[in-house]
């Protein structure tokens, strides 16, 4: 807790009667920085997942949660479990309070670093919260520090020609008003140079009501006499026809935002076709099944927004009533590439919502161009839970016949990014993973069936 903007961890004996005890019985936070910075090491960590208000409520002295706690000496990283001044959730369904969990889930991730690790912790404690705790770090960390490995670069252009051209893109669009211009910009450098800029920009123009570029051309796909779809009398939802084939799982060439989770690229095949939903699995559809099964109903509203907040277990309930499963990893991935080997099935505007243009939320589903299978938000508006345990190692045997994951685990993956996220993490080979026991509202899930 914190008295008079100083923090102090408080001994769980501690039998205090007013604040003012502890200043002399608790233990000041700010004195255990100062051994750690006096004890030699380049790097220091000190997390507090013990954001508390004071209890004394009548108090002049104190306010909610932690002080602010800053650090002049290089090499300290000091991090909340949540913003000074607010309290931490206790997560008492679970061992672990929130930010641990996710903590503990980022930490082993092979080529983060310390402070793209706290980053990932950041975004996640936010989103599994309901955006009501956000982390927060004081950062004084001077050079790349990496809690597994440092990542594994990929030949790339020259650094400085790799610069001219993104200062030449961004000069071309100075001055324009149309928001697709600044979108294109952070597709291409979503951490550039003018990232920050180019979001602020395009929250004027959306702000202002400027004017929109005009509709880009329809993306072309396969006549439609050449996709197979039915619908499913059961949940009511259109079902396209996967073929069996083979592709490259993993991160695509040329993809400088790839991460080690995608990596090595390898050659899969898939034996034997299936249907996979159109869309993501529908709120209306999902409340039919919830309503004959007893099932808590998804969240959201509306008939053709996707149903989110739905745990791993009841998606996999719904895929069963409907005759079939969730996809495994190896099929998402092959459904959502078309045959396509880039790292997008199309220009991103146009294929998906994202953070640069969904508003912040969700939307209804079909609302983008679909891939040359037909399917719809393979890429963006939700993500979307598949079969497999998380395996950040992909398949260690490398299998190349309908894999499956691995056997065992403790977090479920899912695939397509959603409206939250930059456009680095919209990719086809972008990975991700959750708890299955826990509801997102930026999650959702797709059926396939034989």
């Amino acid at each position: 807790m914190q008295v008079q903007l100083e923090n102090y961890l408080v001994p769980v004996d501690f039998d205090f009667k007013s604040d003012a005890d502890a200043k002399y019985d608790a233990y000041p936070a700010s004195k255990l920085r100062d051994k750690l910075e006096s004890s030699g090491a380049r790097l220091r960590i000190l997390i507090f997942d013990a954001c508390r208000n004071n209890p004394f409520r009548g108090s002049r002295t104190s306010t909610r949660g932690l002080a602010s706690m800053q650090s002049d000496a290089e090499g300290t990283l000091i991090a909340f479990a949540t913003g000074d001044g607010n309290v931490a959730l206790d997560n008492i369904e679970e061992s672990n309070g929130l930010f641990t969990k996710h903590l503990i889930a980022a930490l082993p991730a092979p080529g983060l670093s310390i402070e793209e690790v706290f980053k990932k912790v950041k975004e996640d404690v936010y989103r599994a919260s309901g955006r009501k705790q956000n982390p927060y770090t004081y950062d004084n960390i001077v050079g790349r520090y990496y809690p597994v490995s440092a990542p594994v670069k990929t030949p790339d252009l020259p650094a400085d020609t790799a610069l001219q051209l993104e200062i030449s893109f961004w000069n071309s669009i100075q001055g324009k008003d149309q928001a697709a211009l600044f979108e294109d910009y952070l597709q291409r450098w979503p951490r550039g140079q003018f990232a920050a800029i180019a979001e602020a920009s395009l929250a004027k123009l959306r702000a202002t009501g400027s004017p929109a570029p005009p509709p880009p051309a329809p993306k072309k796909i396969p006549e439609s006499s050449s996709i197979k779809k039915q619908v499913n009398p059961k949940d009511g939802l259109t079902y396209v026809w996967i073929p069996p084939g083979e592709f490259v799982m993993g991160c695509s060439p040329g993809d400088g935002e790839c991460r080690d989770d995608e990596k090595p690229a390898h050659p899969v095949r898939i034996t034997r076709g299936f249907w996979m939903g159109q869309t993501e699995v529908t709120h209306g559809a999902y409340n039919r099944f919830a309503r004959e099964s007893g099932r808590p109903g998804a969240g959201g509203s509306g008939d053709q927004m996707p149903a989110v907040n739905v745990i791993w277990n009841d998606a996999t309930a719904y895929c069963a009533w409907m005759g079939g499963r969730l996809p495994t990893e190896a099929q998402w991935e092959y459904a959502a590439r078309a045959g396509s080997r880039e790292a997008r099935y199309g220009p991103l505007a146009e294929i998906a919502w994202h953070r640069s243009n969904s508003g912040g939320r969700a939307h209804e589903v079909a609302g983008k161009q679909p891939n040359a299978f037909g399917l719809h938000d393979m890429i963006g508006n939700v993500w979307e839970w598949v079969s497999d345990w998380y395996n950040s190692a992909y398949y260690k045997k490398r299998d190349r016949l309908d894999p499956q994951g691995p056997a065992t685990g403790e977090v479920r993956g899912v695939r397509g990014a959603s409206f939250l996220d930059g456009a680095w993490y919209l990719r086809a080979a972008s990975r991700d993973r959750y708890d299955p026991g826990l509801r997102f509202d930026y999650i959702g899930f797709r059926c396939v069936r034989e």
